[in-house]
């Protein structure tokens, strides 16, 4: 009889783990003279890899546990940004639409609703009024969204952990709310949830996302400029969270 052997966690045949990939290799056993005995037995390896789930054409074969990509886990397309309506959130919705990602978004006011979405967000929260963890809830049929931006941190972060699904991700993309976070460490060990930092992706990925503005997929948002000198009210304009897209200093303006 063959015999099987499990490397990996998440290998058991009754509960495989749906963000990993099984291969099986088979492998003839050691000291066994194949010649002599053609039906020797051999053994199966079963080796368990990250999934490759990012679904653009040409992405790089980078495994889901080394990928520098924000948005690698969208297994089911969907992706919760977190406050998301300045020029690096513009972003975020437009390229997780790029993926092919539903994208669920939030906006600190009713005004800036059909800004957020006109460059592709499928849900929109007023967090003024309503809850973003229950909504993204609702929203993913009481599962979560698959890989959750937040740009925030301090106490918002326990909060995109809770809106982030069973074996998805959490992704710390900045620290506008604060450096330091209080969360339950059962979301990671009983829900296999993972977190992960990102400052920006690689080589590959900035090609692609070239790609895609020459496309038409992706593109700018100029919401207003300023003059150099004027630096503190483009600075308070921004901090009243009122920006729609980029915000430009012009250094050669008066």
């Amino acid at each position: 009889m063959d015999q099987k052997y499990y490397k990996g966690r998440g290998a058991q045949i009754n509960n495989p783990n749906p963000f990993l990939e099984k291969q099986i290799v088979t492998e003839h056993i050691e000291g066994i003279d194949e010649e002599l005995m053609p039906e020797s037995p051999k053994r199966q390896l079963y080796y368990e890899t990250p999934k490759k789930i990012i679904n653009r054409v040409n992405s790089p074969d980078i495994p889901l546990d080394f990928s520098l990509n924000p948005y690698q886990g969208c297994e089911h397309g969907c992706i919760y940004c977190y406050a998301r309506n300045g020029a690096v959130g513009s972003m975020q919705i437009q390229i997780a639409k790029a993926l092919g990602a539903e994208v669920a978004t939030t906006v600190r006011s009713a005004d800036l609703i059909e800004f957020a979405r006109s460059v592709g967000a499928d849900l929109v929260i007023d967090i003024s009024k309503d809850d973003f963890v229950a909504k993204v809830k609702e929203w993913t049929g009481g599962q979560g969204a698959d890989v959750v931006i937040d740009s925030l941190g301090g106490d918002v972060l326990p909060k995109s952990i809770d809106a982030t699904r069973a074996f998805g991700t959490t992704v710390v993309f900045g620290f506008v709310a604060g450096t330091e976070a209080t969360f339950n460490s059962q979301n990671f060990f009983f829900m296999q949830k993972t977190l992960k930092g990102s400052m920006a992706s690689d080589k590959e990925d900035l090609e692609w996302g070239l790609e895609q503005v020459k496309a038409g997929k992706i593109k700018t948002s100029l919401d207003r400029t300023f003059a150099l000198g004027d630096a503190a009210e483009a600075h308070q304009f921004v901090s009243e969270g009122k920006v729609k897209g980029n915000v430009v200093l012009l250094p050669w303006a008066v």
